[in-house]
């Protein structure tokens, strides 16, 4: 049995099947509400998927953790990849109805915690907890040997505060201690993408296409969105998939749809070959707005927390181009955000 086999077969157990639980074809699968939304869709993006899985810790490793009682080590989810042999360990946690995740609780420590968030705070335990998971499905075959394994924090709600910006402060933590923040506009990035396929009867696609009967993002990120989709479906002109877009988000307003700042600024980047799945080629005469996605794409690569926040990305892309930062930026950064966060610039 090759390892994509083994690690598929392993998500379906036959199971007495209590009250909550999702049924798949003959077997039963419990799972939480958002988790299984959340393996939905890194099912869509080529991921295998399995939910609550159970790290086996050997007497010595639970002695090196400081929990020498500890059960089964439990994930939430974890995601496999095959063709890059990676592997993500996601923490789910939607917090709708409640006043969301704090960047406090993810603060790193020494020694052991009794937080929810223990693989993100304390070191020593993940790459415990880690170091097992690669050798524990290496061995089952589902994996090749030495897998990458990543962490990640998928959340439906972030705190707000006046004194504390959670947002910003998670940002950094995830980018100082090497995990990875997958907030809501990701899920609402991810959602609208899952929108623009064909429909399934599952449960995130369901949700998708019922959002889409609204726009809940900026609609210039929307019409990106779509115009990026259009472009890795078929291979047509990138101003052909801008103007099929705008028509989709601006059916009866001709002056948004023409509106040549984020347009050219996202051609600027089909032009420089920075889109993925785009090639190089003179698709805008504009100058000026392709410098600026250039430029802003660049930064982001450097300096993720700014996907956050298109005010200081753009007050950052006019400072490293030498250009009045008093500037106000005219939708040119919600087009290069939506691309960034779908993982769509080269």
């Amino acid at each position: 049995m090759c390892f994509e086999e083994g690690f598929l077969y392993q998500l379906f157990i036959p199971v007495r099947v209590p009250f909550d639980t999702v049924i798949i074809g003959e077997y039963a699968l419990s799972m939480d509400a958002f988790e299984h939304i959340v393996s939905e869709i890194f099912t869509s993006q080529g991921y295998w998927v399995q939910t609550e899985y159970k790290v086996v810790l050997t007497t010595e490793e639970k002695r090196q953790i400081n929990r020498p009682s500890s059960p089964r080590w439990e994930l939430d989810l974890i995601a496999f990849k095959p063709a890059r042999n990676e592997v993500f360990v996601i923490e789910c946690k939607s917090y709708l109805d409640s006043p969301g995740v704090t960047s406090c609780d993810l603060e790193p420590i020494i020694g052991t915690s009794q937080g929810r968030y223990k693989l993100f705070t304390e070191r020593n335990l993940r790459s415990v907890v880690f170091k097992r998971l690669a050798l524990q499905l290496t061995e089952m075959g589902l994996c090749q040997p030495d897998p990458t394994i990543k962490l990640g924090l998928v959340c439906g709600n972030i705190r707000s505060s006046k004194t504390n910006d959670h947002r910003s402060n998670l940002l950094r933590l995830s980018s100082e201690n090497d995990w990875k923040l997958f907030d809501e506009n990701w899920l609402h990035l991810q959602f609208l993408k899952i929108a623009e396929t064909s429909y399934q009867n599952q449960i995130s696609s369901v949700v998708a296409k019922l959002m889409t009967r609204g726009t809940p993002i900026n609609k210039y990120a929307y019409i990106t969105l779509l115009a990026a989709i259009r472009l890795q479906q078929s291979p047509i002109h990138p101003n052909n998939a801008w103007n099929y877009a705008a028509r989709r988000v601006f059916p009866a307003n001709l002056e948004a749809r023409k509106k040549a700042c984020p347009k050219n600024t996202f051609l600027g980047l089909c032009a420089a070959g920075l889109i993925k799945g785009v090639s190089t080629g003179d698709y805008t005469k504009s100058i000026q707005n392709k410098t600026y996605g250039i430029k802003a794409s660049g930064i982001l690569k450097k300096n993720p927390l700014l996907a956050q926040d298109p005010i200081h990305l753009w007050k950052q892309t006019m400072i490293e181009l030498s250009e009045d930062n008093s500037k106000i930026h005219n939708e040119q950064m919600h087009v290069v955000i939506a691309l960034y966060q779908l993982g769509l610039i080269v």
